[in-house]
């Protein structure tokens, strides 16, 4: 399942972001964790054609809208 989100950040915290460091993970993370976002842009999921019995089967994507 993909979700598209919106996050507001400040300057600092873009720069961090930018790097993709540990540190960048965490900002995201601690963020996410105090809900610090909503749900926008591209939110789906992926088509799946696995025949696997424990897998939930759909043969396209399904779309959400925010």
């Amino acid at each position: 399942f993909r979700l598209g989100a919106t996050m507001e950040l400040t300057q600092k915290e873009f720069a961090l972001i930018s790097t993709s460091s540990h540190a960048a993970h965490d900002l995201f993370r601690g963020k996410i964790a105090q809900e610090l976002f909503k749900l926008a842009g591209e939110t789906y999921s992926p088509a799946n054609y696995t025949t696997c019995e424990n897998d939930h089967f759909h043969e396209n994507d399904i779309e959400f809208y925010f």
